[in-house]
């Protein structure tokens, strides 16, 4: 694969540009707008007639994502599309990947979930036989999204409009991601949903959320928009022992029963590396790379929908 088309000219999409020229690949955008420095394209008609790329990157509004996952499997192009696949389950996504599955391709259609080569959690993953059974999980997430989009219009951020996609529980599905990744199937979900009108905005502002899954282990997910100290942290309780990741500090904690002592990692992440990391995985390993696929992303959304359904 030589030529990569991305739809979407925002910062998740300019970053996947550059990524992917850093890779060395040809690369050309998607957009309404003209971007300096690359070829555009108005749509992907367009692009597939003078461009013809070999595979995609998805990262416009999570909205617009379905249109431009349509149009790649029809022309039976690879794509990752970054997180979260869609708000929910519906007939147009079903058809989708009805179309997917009689290729028989659903591996070369990754969600980017980034969060799963992040390096705390891969020091998590070689300390977790350390911990015993796993018994609960308590993930935390808060940022203050003026802050956080303060390069853009806030009313303008699709983070601030539910009908584009926007809302903490799809921003920050990361976490979500990572419990199901590490732990397995969730089998049952309770929320909390709430926009407070705190930020002016029509999205929701803060999501809480308890989660069962298999083999007894209870997970509590805490999100919002609303934390003016920002908070990143991934609590896991096992019967012999406990870690905290700190993301917003780029340091893991752990604890057993063995040592009896707190040890401190403090690790300097270059936050990009992992974007690169991602892309080079679904480049170089798109069948075994360790995002989830079309199909496992499935079960993501019928989270959201659970914890729609149950919000009280």
């Amino acid at each position: 694969m030589d030529k990569c088309i991305i739809f979407g000219s925002g910062s998740a999409g300019l970053r996947h540009a550059r990524n992917a020229i850093t890779l060395g690949f040809e690369v050309a955008i998607i957009t309404q707008r003209e971007v300096e420095g690359f070829t555009c394209y108005k749509s992907f008609e367009e692009s597939n007639n003078l461009f013809n790329p070999d595979f995609g990157i998805i990262a416009n509004r999570t909205s617009e994502h379905l249109d431009a996952l349509n149009a790649l499997v029809e022309g039976n192009l690879p794509a990752l599309i970054e997180k979260p696949l869609t708000t929910t389950i519906h007939e147009s996504l079903e058809a989708i990947i009805e179309s997917i599955d009689s290729q028989n391709s659903p591996e070369c259609y990754r969600v980017a979930y980034l969060m799963r080569y992040h390096p705390l959690v891969t020091q998590l993953q070689a300390d977790l036989p350390s911990l015993g059974k796993i018994n609960y999980i308590n993930s935390q997430y808060g940022h203050f999204l003026p802050w956080w989009r303060k390069d853009s219009n806030l009313k303008k951020s699709y983070s601030a409009f539910s009908n584009q996609g926007g809302g903490v529980m799809y921003d920050s599905s990361h976490e979500i991601d990572l419990i199901q990744f590490l732990f397995g199937k969730v089998i049952s979900v309770s929320a909390k949903i709430r926009n407070f009108k705190s930020l002016d905005i029509d999205s929701d502002e803060l999501c809480s959320l308890s989660l069962e899954l298999e083999d007894n282990i209870i997970a509590d997910v805490s999100l919002d928009y609303l934390s003016k100290i920002p908070i990143r942290s991934f609590r896991v309780e096992g019967t012999n022992g406990t870690v905290i990741l700190d993301f917003v500090n780029d340091s893991y904690f752990i604890s057993t029963s063995n040592t009896k002592e707190i040890r401190r990692i403090k690790m300097k992440i270059d936050r990009n590396s992992i974007f690169i990391t991602e892309l080079q995985d679904f480049t170089k390993n798109m069948k075994e790379c360790i995002l989830p696929n079309i199909v496992e992303s499935l079960e993501t959304l019928s989270i959201f929908d659970l914890a729609h359904k149950s919000n009280g």
